[in-house]
Order: structure tokens, then C-alpha cells, then sequence
């Protein structure tokens, strides 16, 4: 399922500028369609010159900037996150899913140029928009589910691999990385729970651990937990209690004593540092 977010004010007015040139990040991916014009976008280590009909897609997280050259550059800016909802599907069995998830959740950023026949769904929505008629916010839920549909091919297309000897494995790697991404933070999670989910033994789940990560389930798990934790440290102000919680530690002594074993600080000297190191 997607959550979409979609700021309605950049389609009543040509004059509307959706860009800025400080540095920022978000919590969900950002789409940009750029529509009109050219220039580029600077994004952790690389320079992307984006021109009429590029598409650009940020990774949550990942800092970026846009220059803005004298002349005004035109885009249309979508935000939107992806979750799993359905448990009592397979999605080792949904090729196409786990291979974008992978894209998706591997790339800092993805830019694809010539995308013209994206821009046929921005106009729809700002004719719906502009108009308002009769059940226009449901037009406008079909035409972004359409055009989904077909940014996703346009990744799958770009970037998705298809070696008939890698799926298979790729794939065990993947529903375990999101297995554990989507369900870190229950504080009850046990192996038991994950093997259900994915429909495999107990036994079957620790051997793919075993080959894939070289961890058990558990180590898996606080590896997870802790990256999390990592982040939360770095970008927010959260307490070390509620930091604790939301990453799924029974408590937060224990959370201390799994954030030094595994980092070799403990969270509150991590979090002097890095804000320290932070650009």
C-alpha cells in the first residue's frame, strides 16, 4: 500500500515554486517531476544535471539541494512511503514487488531521463484540481494509483535485474530484510512469529539467516534495532527512554548494554559525536 502525500498548491499556478536550495531531508521518498527547464540537483557525493521530463527519486533520509539557476526551473513534487499490509501473502511469490522494494530501499537516489509520458498524469491531476468537479479528490486517487504503475515500470525497466540464477536467493535476502524493518519495534517479536509470516520452519528461517547474514535471529534483530536507534540518535531529540521503546528494547538498561556491545559507546557518547561529525 502507498501513503501519498501531494501538495495541491503547485497545481493552481504556473508561478508556483516547489523548489529550495537548502539542504534538507524527509522521512518518506520525494518524487520530482521536473516539467520545465534545467539544473541540478546535488545529492550526498554526486552532482545530477536534471532537465525538461527527468524524474528524480530521493530515498528517505538522503540530504539533498537543488542550485536554482536564474531561470526558473518547474517540477511537480510528490512524497509517498510503501507498506506491507496483507500478511497472509507470500511476497517471495510477487517478483516484481520484492525487485523494486530492493531498488528502492538499496538506492540513495534514482533519476531516469525522458519520461515524457509522465507528464499526461500532472495534467490530469491539475485539470481535476483546477476544476474541482463532482468526486474530483477519487479521479485524482485513480490517476495517481495509474501513474504508480507506471513509474514502477519505468524502475523495473531501468534498474531491476533479472538473472534467473540470483532471484531466488535475492529474494530470501530481501523478505528477510523486510520482515525485519517492518516489525523491529514489537517488543515481542520471536522467530516463531517471523517463520509463520514468510511461511517456512523455524529450522529453514535459521539456515537462510545463517547464509545470508552469518547472525542468528536474535543478532539479526538488535542489529536491526540498533541501526534504528543509530538514526534516531543522530536526527532527533528523542529520550534515550522513548528511543529505547520505539525501537523495541524491553528496556532501556538493555538497550544501553546492546548499543555499547554493538557500537563501542554507549548511545548518549554517540550522540555527542555524531552531532559533533554531522555537516
Amino acid at each position: 500500500m502507498l501513503k501519498i502525500y501531494l501538495n495541491a498548491q503547485q497545481f493552481t499556478t504556473d508561478q508556483v515554486d516547489m523548489s529550495t536550495n537548502v539542504r534538507h531531508n524527509h522521512s518518506s521518498f520525494e518524487l520530482q517531476y521536473f516539467w520545465e527547464g534545467d539544473d541540478v540537483i546535488e545529492t550526498g557525493n554526486s552532482v545530477i544535471p536534471v532537465s525538461q521530463h527527468s524524474l528524480f527519486l530521493i530515498s528517505p533520509g538522503e540530504y539533498h539541494y537543488q542550485s536554482m539557476n536564474e531561470k526558473m526551473t518547474r517540477k511537480y513534487c510528490i512524497r509517498f512511503d510503501y507498506m506491507i499490509i496483507d500478511d497472509s501473502v507470500n511476497i517471495l511469490q510477487v517478483p516484481w514487488c520484492t525487485e523494486v522494494i530492493k531498488v528502492l530501499s538499496e538506492s540513495p537516489y534514482l533519476f531516469i531521463e525522458n519520461c515524457t509520458c509522465l507528464c499526461e498524469y500532472f495534467n490530469r491531476m491539475r485539470e481535476e484540481i483546477t476544476r474541482k468537479e463532482l468526486l474530483y479528490t477519487e479521479r485524482i486517487k485513480n490517476i495517481l494509483s495509474d501513474f504508480f504503475i507506471e513509474m514502477f515500470r519505468f524502475i523495473n525497466s531501468e534498474f531491476c535485474e533479472h538473472s534467473p540464477y540470483e532471484q531466488n536467493a535475492e529474494r530470501e535476502d530481501l523478505v528477510l530484510d523486510l520482515f525485519f524493518e517492518e516489525t523491529y519495534w514489537i517488543h515481542s517479536l520471536t522467530a516463531e512469529d517471523m517463520a509463520k509470516h514468510i511461511c517456512i520452519s523455524v529450522r529453514h528461517l535459521n539456515r537462510l539467516l545463517k547464509k545470508h547474514f552469518n547472525l542468528t535471529y536474535r543478532q539479526k534483530l538488535t542489529t536491526t534495532r540498533i541501526e534504528v536507534a543509530k538514526g534516531l540518535l543522530k536526527d532527533t531529540e528523542r529520550s534515550m527512554e522513548e528511543i529505547a521503546d520505539k525501537t523495541g528494547f524491553s528496556s532501556v538498561e538493555y538497550f544501553y548494554k546492546c548499543f555499547k556491545q554493538s557500537i563501542g559507546v554507549p548511545p548518549g557518547e554517540y550522540r555527542k559525536l555524531s552531532k559533533t561529525h554531522k555537516p
